[in-house]
């Protein structure tokens, strides 16, 4: 773990607040996990296993939330009603472009009753705390990126953002987005290809959702961050099921390394509301 000079493993302040850079982030609760990068990391341990393990550099507790206690699939939580969890494992398992298109194309009227009646969807919300508590530039423009019927962007718009754009491969799930009228601009395009926006074009960005099984994989994240300003956000979660598996681990660690982005906190949480255990990771980076 480059740079850093200690880790802080003192299980007898599991409240202690390691969120240096914004002292008015609040404490994490005794099963967040926080890491922050600069001389000192300290580590809030999870209460599913008293000790973390560091895999790639970064803190992965109990493998963050594959563990009996996730529904029999691994990636569906418990307790939800069964076409929610059916639509969700087929957006898990999605396998070209064909299914992409048709999925979205079906699920877009209905997404939102699914998401969050029948998940409890927390991502948007805890992605737009995060870039809404990393900053006060709240006219600079915005992207969201994978914006879906745009829940990301309602929560944006209710922090006072005014000027958000959103992207999304689906063009039946954006007019869906349009109708919030919280966008300044709708975007269709395929993020595993190079954007057509200039480069350093929003002041940040923010990314619920799109990381995750079936979906997006990190070699898109480069591209993201090129049309990011530099000294401009990025706020995104992070399926903890392809952390690792698909990669995001090292590309963000290689995108540190060359000096492209810095991370400023990295949180584990709940996707859902009846997740039994921590799911996703939520990430902010500043672009250099």
């Amino acid at each position: 773990m480059a740079g850093i000079a200690n880790v802080n493993t003192n299980v007898d302040s599991p409240r202690a607040d390691p969120s240096t850079k914004n002292p008015n982030r609040p404490a994490p609760k005794p099963s967040t996990i926080s890491v922050n990068t600069g001389t000192t990391v300290v580590i809030t341990f999870c209460n599913l296993s008293p000790i973390p393990s560091l895999i790639h550099g970064y803190c992965q507790p109990c493998e963050l939330g594959y563990t009996a206690g996730m529904a029999s699939s691994n990636r569906i939580p418990p307790a939800v009603d069964a076409k929610s969890a059916e639509l969700l494992e087929r957006a898990y398992s999605l396998g070209d472009e064909q299914d992409t298109r048709g999925l979205y194309r079906d699920w877009a009227e209905t997404y939102d009753k699914t998401m969050l009646d029948g998940l409890g969807y927390l991502s948007p919300r805890l992605v737009s705390d995060l870039l809404a508590a990393g900053t006060s530039d709240l006219t600079g423009r915005v992207l969201d990126v994978g914006a879906g019927t745009g829940l990301a962007g309602q929560e944006l718009n209710a922090r006072g953002f005014t000027c958000v754009d959103a992207i999304d491969y689906s063009a039946e799930m954006l007019a869906v987005a349009g109708k919030r009228k919280v966008y300044n601009r709708l975007i269709e395009a395929d993020l595993s290809k190079p954007l057509d926006i200039p480069d350093q074009t929003y002041a940040a960005a923010i990314c619920t959702g799109t990381f995750t099984h079936g979906h997006v994989g990190p070699s898109c994240l480069a591209e993201l961050f090129r049309i990011i300003r530099r000294g401009g956000l990025f706020a995104f979660s992070i399926n903890s099921g392809v952390w690792i598996d698909a990669g995001f681990d090292r590309e963000l660690k290689r995108l540190e390394d060359n000096g492209t982005i810095h991370l400023i906190t990295r949180e584990a949480d709940n996707l859902f509301a009846t997740s039994s255990t921590k799911d996703c990771w939520l990430n902010l980076y500043e672009r250099r």
